[in-house]
């Protein structure tokens, strides 16, 4: 009798742990969204997953670039950034005028880094910014008249990045694209401060997404002209730097979608071991012409795929309110929970923790990666707090 009340108590316990954790998640997640009213940023619109889900604006002040960080209240200031770079160079802030672009644009952030798209007179140049030293890292400059927003993935320990033009962007702007025929793996030399490009990807059309443990690189495709079938293909990126497929898995029950474009949403939670894959249909009022982001009310389909297997589990199927704008779930920090149609749910997966790994899930939830290393626990435990728990660990 006695075992039996202990279990329930134990139960009961862990249960509102659960829901003390769901309630802080959802504070957060809520406060994402809320940062975003009365601001139309394509960025935080259409791919907070690369800004881990905070809303970045930058400007320049002289020859200094300033960064906020409108979810948490936060500043970054780079000293001279720009003292190299002539004013005649800029492109005219007008020239963006209704685009719900600036001149200068975060596209990427996470942990310390952040990656701002800047557009100049001769291409778009990424500058590659550590925040807590406040310095530039490198630049990335793409000779290209591409003038829309560019998607930008880091892996988590910030050695490589990949780059896209936002397709969902270009056609809800009427943004030409023909010209960009491949997406970039980028390496990121810290110790030289260069980056380069080391493979080309011919799937700009695809959603992509760095696993946060092992730094594999996951593409996901939707059917075309060439064929009926969706896939997802893990890549291993090799010493040298080049992508290997290592798993794929083609989904015969064919992903189709109505929206013309083929948009999807690829994410990867930083510990569970599951994929979110959303895509993003028609809208219920297909009678309506004119360009996609006028209209409103799109069909959303988002699978909960094993991130080793690559088979589907669960299917949810709802209706983006806000139409193109954050129509993909938000996932929480650990991966516990994800934001999807507007309800908070609690993602089990079954897998055996140690005290240390709960302990830095829950911490992973409540504290900013960038502030872990405030925390009074080791530094190893620093370093998963800020990077998320691994089931390695």
């Amino acid at each position: 009798m006695g075992t039996s009340t202990s279990k329930e108590e134990k139960n009961m316990g862990e249960l509102k742990e659960i829901r003390k954790i769901s309630q802080e998640c959802e504070k957060r997640i809520r406060k994402y969204s809320q940062s975003s009213m009365g601001c139309t940023c394509a960025p935080f619109a259409l791919q907070p997953h690369c800004l881990s889900n905070r809303h970045m604006h930058v400007f320049q002040n002289k020859t200094d670039l300033v960064m906020l960080d409108l979810t948490f209240g936060k500043q970054f200031i780079f000293r001279r950034l720009f003292q190299n770079v002539n004013k005649q160079n800029f492109c005219g802030k007008q020239q963006f005028d209704g685009t719900d672009l600036e001149v200068m644009n975060v596209i990427a952030f996470q942990w310390n880094l952040a990656v701002v798209q800047v557009f100049l007179r001769d291409g778009v140049t990424l500058f590659i910014l550590h925040c807590l030293e406040q310095r530039c890292l490198a630049t990335y400059t793409m000779h290209t008249k591409y003038t829309g927003l560019y998607e930008c993935y880091l892996t988590n320990d910030q050695q490589y990045m990949l780059i896209k033009p936002n397709l969902l962007y270009s056609v809800s702007n009427m943004k030409r694209v023909e010209q960009i025929k491949t997406m970039d793996l980028v390496k990121l030399n810290h110790h030289d401060m260069t980056v380069s490009c080391i493979q080309q990807f011919n799937q700009i059309n695809s959603a992509v997404a760095f696993s946060p443990d092992d730094a594999s690189l996951y593409i996901a495709s939707l059917p075309d002209e060439s064929s009926t079938a969706s896939s997802i293909t893990a890549y291993s990126i090799s010493c040298d730097g080049t992508a290997e497929i290592r798993t794929q898995n083609i989904m015969f029950d064919s992903l189709h979608q109505d929206f013309e474009g083929k948009f999807i949403n690829l994410q990867i939670s930083r510990s569970s071991g599951y994929l979110l894959l959303s895509v993003l249909g028609q809208s219920l009022d297909p009678t309506r012409l004119g360009p996609p982001r006028i209209c409103k009310d799109y069909k959303v389909t988002t699978y909960l795929i094993n991130k080793i297997s690559l088979v589907t589990s669960k299917k949810y199927e709802y209706i983006s309110l806000t139409g193109l704008r954050n129509f993909a779930p938000v996932i929480s920090p650990s991966g516990k929970y994800v934001f999807l149609d507007n309800k908070m749910m609690y993602v089990s997966i079954e897998t055996v923790m140690s005290l240390k790994q709960m302990c830095c899930e829950l911490l992973t939830e409540l504290v900013l990666p960038e502030d872990a290393n405030q925390l009074p626990i080791p530094k190893t435990l620093q370093q998963l707090v800020a990077f998320g728990y691994s089931p390695k660990d």
